[in-house]
């Protein structure tokens, strides 16, 4: 099933859940993340940087019984990485900056006082992917240079999260949360149908990122592909406007 097909059929079955709900609310929500993509071929050679990223977008929320809901959010993601690499010859100093269209959708689970767990999937779209990367010897220097299609277009995630949802009026509500999510699918992409010198040549020539490029080398400096995996974890804040409360159907 391509990716046109799962969202349909996602908004489909969300459509039916959505008449079935109890009580419905919808919001704005605004995330503060920290964002990692680790590749298990230059984890001992790498020196990742902490990095930070923002995600922002709607929510809405489904509770079936004042304990059992789901929510879903559409949010434009950040995925950001910065890492100091040292080979042979050369130290770079690059960074990856990713843009996703996240769809999380979560089962719920409340208790009396507002406070929730939540976990469930998340199918994510690439939407940019852009690279800066300085070098010693000056050989290599590009800034926020455009290698989306370096990048897979499609992922599919697990997210959990703990929070409150804090009542501010009978129609008005405020949510707290930390998040974590991590990506099952590939962020890179594998080009292992070419040769060591030809995947070395389109490096040089920078029509591959720094990224992919070393996702494809192993430590040894053999051409051995390993997938990279995306993480974020961070503090969710959404506000949320009930359209039908408890009790109206």
């Amino acid at each position: 099933m391509n990716s046109t097909k799962l969202l349909f059929t996602a908004a489909f079955l969300f459509a039916l859940f959505t008449c079935q709900a109890q009580r419905v609310s919808l919001g704005g929500k605004l995330a503060f993340n920290n964002t990692a993509v680790y590749n298990k071929n230059i984890y001992d050679q790498v020196d990742y940087v902490k990095s930070n990223g923002y995600s922002y977008g709607a929510q809405l929320n489904l509770m079936f019984t004042k304990k059992w809901g789901i929510t879903t959010d559409i949010l434009l993601a950040n995925q950001n990485q910065k890492y100091t690499l040292v080979d042979a010859t050369n130290t770079f100093n690059g960074e990856t900056k990713f843009t996703y269209l996240d769809i999380p959708v979560l089962l719920k689970r409340k208790n009396r006082i507002g406070i929730y767990t939540e976990v469930g999937p998340m199918i994510s779209i690439l939407t940019s992917a852009n690279e800066t990367v300085f070098n010693s010897d000056g050989s290599l220097n590009y800034n926020d240079k455009n290698f989306k299609n370096d990048f897979n277009n499609f992922g599919l995630s697990a997210v959990g999260g703990l929070g409150w949802d804090i009542k501010l009026s009978k129609r008005l509500m405020i949510n707290i949360e930390g998040r974590l999510g991590y990506m099952f699918s590939d962020v890179t992409t594998d080009y292992s149908n070419l040769s060591k010198e030809e995947l070395f040549l389109k490096f040089l020539k920078e029509e591959i990122s720094l990224n992919t490029f070393y996702s494809n080398i192993d430590g040894n400096g053999n051409l051995n592909y390993a997938k990279s995996t995306r993480i974020f974890t961070g503090v969710n804040v959404g506000l949320n406007w009930v359209i039908v409360p408890f009790g109206l159907r």
